[in-house]
């Protein structure tokens, strides 16, 4: 009875005083150990379920000063800094992770919606262009070149974008409303649109 009283007493103590790892058991009894960062990553997730992005963006800049090479990390902490407007922040963390650019985690297509935000329009151009090129299944950075011609006032290369887009893809819903919303705005404005 000692003898367990004490396990239980180191157990407790290790739970609550042990910082770098916490140790629990799983079905065969062994010990397993979770890191920090994914205790801050975890915190981090249930937070932005309640809507609580600034405790969220403290929790993950917690678990990145544990990993900071870690680039699920980063990209989301960047996402954050993204919808809080916080362009420079977000590409500080994106663009050192461009080389390790996936179809899964397209980084590209990322620092290419910051640059789009910024009005950087060429270097946004060029990213959505890596994009589409890493992946030909990402159809919204096909669609976001597109839509950088329509804000340029080039509506003949935005539809030639858009065309492509939906014969690779014709039942790609937002190609075809951005479709036909320049074509519309080719009739309208036919004497003034010059092709470059």
């Amino acid at each position: 009875m000692r003898h367990i009283n004490r396990v239980f007493i180191f157990s407790i103590y290790c739970l609550f005083n042990v910082k770098s790892t916490i140790a629990y058991f799983g079905i065969n009894d062994s010990v397993k150990f979770r890191r920090d960062s994914s205790i801050h990553a975890h915190s981090a997730r249930l937070l932005l379920e309640r809507n609580k992005s600034k405790s969220a963006i403290q929790e993950i800049k917690k678990a990145l000063h544990s990993h900071p090479g870690n680039r699920g990390l980063s990209i989301k902490l960047a996402q954050m800094y993204y919808k809080d407007s916080k362009l420079d922040k977000s590409l500080e963390l994106l663009l050192p992770f461009q080389a390790l650019s996936t179809r899964k985690s397209n980084v590209y297509y990322y620092i290419g919606l910051c640059f789009d935000k910024k009005k950087q329009y060429k270097d946004a151009y060029i990213y959505y262009k890596k994009a589409f090129k890493l992946d030909p299944t990402h159809y919204k950075s096909k669609l976001r070149i597109a839509q950088l011609f329509i804000k340029k006032g080039l509506y003949y290369d935005a539809a030639t974008h858009l065309k492509n887009l939906l014969e690779i893809n014709p039942e790609y819903q937002p190609a075809q409303l951005e479709f036909e919303l320049t074509l519309r705005l080719i009739k309208e404005n036919k004497h003034n649109i010059f092709r470059r």
